[in-house]
């Protein structure tokens, strides 16, 4: 299986993935908190609220909520593309949703992942 071939489509428009990395005895558990936290990070509230609960970016958002029920061994994944080595670590850092940022070109790839 080739990195370009199965990846590079893929982010074809696709900012940033989040999801999970486990192990045939690790794996992700059903949750009913992860999506909401997950989505309460990304969104943040409205000015002038903001300063009680932040935006955050889309992959420190999912480092924090994306360990919520799995086993351990398993790990939260967040990989973003870009142009180049800077672009790519830049949108994993800092991309939010509400940024407007175009489309990256995936010719690079940038990933961080947090173990339970």
């Amino acid at each position: 299986m080739s990195l370009a071939n199965t990846w590079f489509p893929v982010f074809n428009g696709l900012h940033m993935a989040t999801g999970h990395s486990g192990t045939s005895t690790a794996d992700a558990l059903d949750s009913s908190d992860r999506g909401s936290q997950f989505a309460a990070r990304i969104a943040g509230l409205p000015s002038p609220f903001d300063w009680l609960f932040p935006q955050h970016g889309v992959g420190d958002a999912w480092m924090d909520t994306g360990t919520i029920d799995i086993q351990s061994g398993c790990s939260a994944v967040a990989i973003a593309a870009g142009a180049n080595r800077n672009e790519a670590i830049d949108r994993r850092e800092n991309e939010r949703i509400t940024d407007g940022r175009s489309r990256p070109t995936p010719n690079w790839f940038a990933w961080k992942w947090r173990t339970a």
